[in-house]
């Protein structure tokens, strides 16, 4: 191109200088604005930012969790003391510790997300549970106890118009939620946390577990959850209702059960004043459905409650709904062991009581049994019960002593009566003949009024009990390791009979004899060869 001389003549020589010096300057902008963008080490270093949020501590120590989300490194661990001041120099020599460790390339434009490492104490140690916090929707609480690691996801709604949901592998029933995962507040200003677990996936219970502030109203039938944090994981006015009896489907026994509703509320909305304020967990649970048979005495209530309270050791407020004095003083031995503490009737209490901690509704899995696959019952078995009832009331048989050859020892044996239904018509001809064999017989019949020590203390006196299918064969549970059980079936109820005793014998040591297919006049020749089995088992 041809160089314009009408162009170049319109300028002074000083002007064209003046240009020339202004064009070389733009052109040292341009080129060294291109090598900040594409050369790294030309940036301005930018100290990451770090959102730490120091809820209650637990044992005295609170710890943060820092994820570095541009870095495939694992979680790195920060302890802070309870009463540490966290100030900009503090947070900057944390920064250094880790650009020692090879992270200062790329700790650019980090996301910094804290959480909180929550340790429960069990009877058997310390279980910790590791909450991590993300921006996402989605949260995933990982819960290690025993090796087994359960996954539940939490939906949480970040617009805020939608209630909590959960999902488990068994649709949208187990509910576990936190509202750790929130905005940091100020360091120093004590955040007072939930944390509330309800399984409603259960097949024959449904409870929840609470901490935090905790507020029973009794006239209304429900438990408050008061949320102190602006910003909360709840969504505000969440509730539950629970019937914390264990045989939810069954509608017959379900049907009397007083419903309890658990919401979280807001501290904002003038939660009621606490009239009682109580530092030790509490366990709410009803005395309705079937109580009074001796079978759902023991499988709904008594050994469920035994599975949810043992871990406390005795120091545990027992709160019973739909109360009956009379089943409390039945079992009070039991009861007595289980809490140091008498059983409240929550449904009369007047006023407010507050609580930090407890447990509504009691958790099980199997009929007169505890499901040792199941780590709700964190490592208690049917021995440990057995071992219990005996410390309770103070029986003396372990196991049955084996019966050796001419010995002038006769062995107990034990037939229950029964006056209504499913009767044994020709009780006195098998308790003759039971004699004869060389047993020593005892006939019982366990009534509502019957003193349950010392019924307990003469049934582990003995070796064999005999019972047609009923409530009475539960007192099993009394008998010594290696006794013998008779269970006569009637015709038509051979699975109830399996689920409700044979199974349950197996899990408590006992061995079972069973004889089906008869009606309750037993065929007096058929039986003798039944009572002789039973004979030989006592001598293996």
């Amino acid at each position: 191109m041809l160089y314009d001389p009408i162009f170049s003549k319109s300028f002074s020589r000083f002007e064209q200088q003046k240009i020339g010096r202004f064009a070389f300057l733009a052109c040292a902008v341009i080129a060294l604005s291109i090598c900040t963008v594409f050369k790294p080490q030309y940036h301005v270093r930018i100290v990451p930012s770090i959102s730490l949020q120091f809820p209650r501590s637990v044992g005295g120590v609170d710890t943060a969790v820092i994820k570095d989300r541009n870095i495939s490194e694992p979680l790195q661990y920060l302890s802070v003391g309870t009463d540490a001041e966290v100030d900009n120099e503090a947070t900057r020599d944390t920064l250094q510790l880790s650009a020692n460790d090879g992270v200062n390339a790329r700790r650019a434009e980090k996301d910094v997300i804290a959480s909180n490492l929550v340790k429960s104490s069990t009877n058997d140690g310390v279980k910790e549970r590791q909450v991590a916090k993300d921006t996402s929707s989605s949260v995933s609480l990982l819960e290690a106890n025993g090796g087994n690691v359960k996954d539940t996801y939490i939906t949480k709604d970040t617009t805020g118009t939608k209630p909590l949901q959960s999902s488990t592998g068994e649709g949208v029933k187990d509910v576990v939620a936190s509202n750790e995962a929130l905005a940091p507040e100020p360091i120093g200003l004590e955040a007072k946390l939930i944390k509330l677990v309800c399984s409603l996936s259960e097949p024959v219970s449904d409870y929840c577990e609470l901490e935090g502030d905790i507020r029973i109203h009794p006239n209304s039938s429900t438990i408050f959850v008061v949320s102190h944090r602006t910003d909360s994981s709840f969504q505000i006015g969440t509730s539950w209702v629970i019937k914390p009896y264990a045989r939810k489907g069954n509608e017959g026994a379900m049907e009397s059960v007083k419903s309890w509703t658990i919401k979280v509320i807001s501290s904002h909305q003038t939660p009621p004043s606490c009239t009682a304020d109580q530092s030790i967990p509490a366990i709410l649970f009803s005395l309705a459905g079937y109580s009074g048979n001796h079978f759902h005495d023991f499988s709904d209530i008594i050994i469920p409650l035994f599975s949810t309270s043992r871990k406390f050791d005795g120091e545990v407020h027992f709160l019973a709904t739909d109360y009956k004095a009379w089943w409390s003083s039945k079992y009070r031995g039991i009861l007595g062991k289980l809490s140091k503490h008498k059983v409240n009737d929550i449904d009369r209490e007047e006023g407010i009581v507050c609580y930090k901690s407890m447990i509504i509704g009691l958790k099980t899995r199997k009929e007169l049994g505890i499901a040792q696959s199941s780590n709700i019952y964190q490592g208690l078995s049917m021995k440990d019960f057995r071992d219990f009832l005996r410390s309770a009331y103070s029986l003396k048989t372990k196991n049955v002593t084996k019966m050796r050859k001419g010995t002038t020892e006769k062995p107990r044996m034990m037939i229950i009566s029964r006056k209504k239904s499913r009767t044994l018509v020709n009780e006195n001809k098998i308790t003759k003949m039971g004699e004869n064999m060389g047993y020593e017989v005892i006939v019982a019949d366990a009534t509502l009024s019957t003193d349950l020590s010392k019924f307990a203390e003469l049934v582990n006196s003995c070796s064999v009990l005999i019972g047609v299918h009923g409530a009475g064969l539960t007192n099993m549970v009394f008998l010594p390791d290696n006794a013998v059980v008779i269970q006569i079936v009637p015709l038509g109820i051979e699975w109830y009979a399996r689920r409700d005793f044979e199974e349950p014998a197996l899990d408590m040591n006992i061995r079972s004899v069973y004889l089906d297919r008869q009606n309750v006049i037993l065929d007096v020749r058929r039986f003798r060869r039944t009572l002789s089995k039973a004979f030989k088992l006592l001598h293996q």
